[in-house]
């Protein structure tokens, strides 16, 4: 083989494990960043139709609706909040963009697109999270127990009972997770009462509403 031929084959390697280097790194690339700011930028319309949803005004009762997971597609019936809110397919990736949003901006202090009135919309999006199933949620749900705002802690609680509840593998990862007081309580306040699997986490601070 000539030294032509060794640098081509080289340069052949290199061009097929490029796209793995660039799956492997934690920045989106710039079509998904562009799709996550996109989202972002509609936070406000979404929170709107999330609170004329909770409070009845869009009408009541249940659907179906498609969840693109890390895992694939999922179709799975549930109330209207989610279908008014995201439509009748919904990419669970979305709803990680706009929860870690708010998680971000909670560790910061930096105001952000979530940062603000938002718990009827983080309420939709914990409550079509606990029923997507994604292993990729629990990492961004779990920050969120110990958010400020009540409804956001205690329905991050109430996600995570859910899917270890209805996944034997996810419940090994969330039995993991130290649950602040708050959080419990916030949970128990919607009638919903810890497993006995569950961590307290110890030497916690308690949120100021």
């Amino acid at each position: 083989m000539t030294l032509l031929h060794c640098h081509l084959a080289l340069l052949a390697v290199l061009v097929a494990v490029t796209p793995c280097w660039a799956a492997e790194t934690k920045e989106p690339v710039p079509e998904q960043k562009k799709e996550n700011d996109e989202i972002l930028k509609r936070v406000a319309a979404l929170q709107k139709i999330a609170r004329a949803s909770n409070h009845g005004t869009l009408g009541c009762g249940v659907g179906f609706v498609t969840l693109v997971t890390s895992k694939g597609e999922v179709k799975i019936r549930c109330g209207l909040d989610s279908i008014h809110v995201f439509g009748g397919k919904i990419k669970v990736s979305d709803i990680h963009v706009l929860l870690r949003s708010r998680a971000d901006s909670n560790l910061t202090g930096e105001k952000g697109a979530m940062s603000g009135e938002v718990s009827d919309l983080c309420y939709v999006c914990l409550s079509t999270l606990s029923l997507a199933r994604d292993p990729e949620s629990i990492p961004i749900i779990t920050p969120l127990l110990e958010d400020k705002n009540d409804v956001v802690r205690g329905w991050s609680a109430i996600a995570l009972f859910k899917i270890a509840e209805a996944d034997a593998e996810l419940k090994k990862q969330i039995e993991k997770v130290g649950f602040p007081r708050p959080a419990l309580a916030s949970a128990g306040g919607r009638g919903i009462q810890p497993p006995p699997w569950v961590i307290v986490k110890s030497n916690e601070v308690e949120p100021i509403d």
